[in-house]
């Protein structure tokens, strides 16, 4: 393995792909490069730089709820989650292990986007 510093691009599904160059770079100033030349820093992704800014507080709270919902490969969905949380959460009923995981990992987030225990 080798390390390279400042390193051209073009694996677009690469997290770390900006614009036919290496981001990674800029944070450990070089990147792992096996024997065969294949990138060791390698992870699947879209660079930060590509995603769009939420247009709204609403909606950045669902990117991040949804982001923590794809990492623990859960399956709820935006209306699931209003529904139990609105129903069973707010009026203190038994929810399921990965609702509650979701609600503790993302309380602001919740309270903003299905309400709070207080209305």
């Amino acid at each position: 393995m080798n390390k390279v510093r400042g390193i051209f691009c073009l694996n677009s599904k690469c997290k770390h792909y900006f614009e036919d160059s290496c981001v990674k770079i800029l944070e450990d100033d070089s990147v792992d490069i096996s024997e065969d030349g294949r990138c060791e820093s390698f992870e699947a992704g879209v660079c930060e730089g590509y995603k769009e800014c939420p247009e709204t507080p609403e909606e950045a709270a669902w990117d991040k709820i949804q982001s923590y919902i794809v990492s623990h490969n859960y399956t709820w969905t935006r209306s699931g989650l209003k529904h139990d949380y609105q129903n069973y959460f707010m009026k203190g009923y038994y929810c399921s292990h990965t609702f509650n995981d979701i609600v503790a990992h993302n309380y602001v987030e919740c309270k903003l986007l299905f309400g709070s225990e207080e209305s």
